[in-house]
């Protein structure tokens, strides 16, 4: 049960969304939302299953900060106000990491080449 890559290519995505260009905190905050999702997603991957737990491992910002966010600016010694505010809902599942930003468009973030999930 590996979802290293995920993980990594979810907090980059993040801290390339979220911080501002050049910003100094990147690598902290990418190691930050590494670790957090880590720990919540510890017992809720699923490789057989794909879209088992999508929900609950997705980060969503529609106005507010998802608290995984929360938790690592904090964590990063990031103000929450410093941090680029995006409308997106952000899945992580085994093989994928698929995005939906504010505007309807659906983009994929990384693809190991499986199926895709339909969700």
């Amino acid at each position: 049960m590996s979802f290293d890559e995920e993980v990594l290519r979810a907090a980059t995505w993040l801290s390339q969304t979220c911080l501002p260009a050049g910003s100094a905190h990147r690598i902290e905050f990418e190691r930050c939302v590494q670790a957090a999702m880590v720990e919540r997603y510890t017992g809720h991957w699923y490789p057989t299953e794909p879209h088992r737990g999508c929900a609950f491992r997705a980060i969503t910002c529609n106005g507010a900060w998802d608290p995984l966010i929360r938790r690592a600016s904090r964590e990063a010694n990031i103000q929450l106000e410093s941090l680029t505010q995006s409308v997106f809902m952000l899945w992580i599942n085994p093989g994928e990491v698929k995005v939906l930003l504010d505007s309807g468009v659906r983009k994929t973030v990384f693809h190991a080449g499986q199926k895709s999930n339909p969700y």
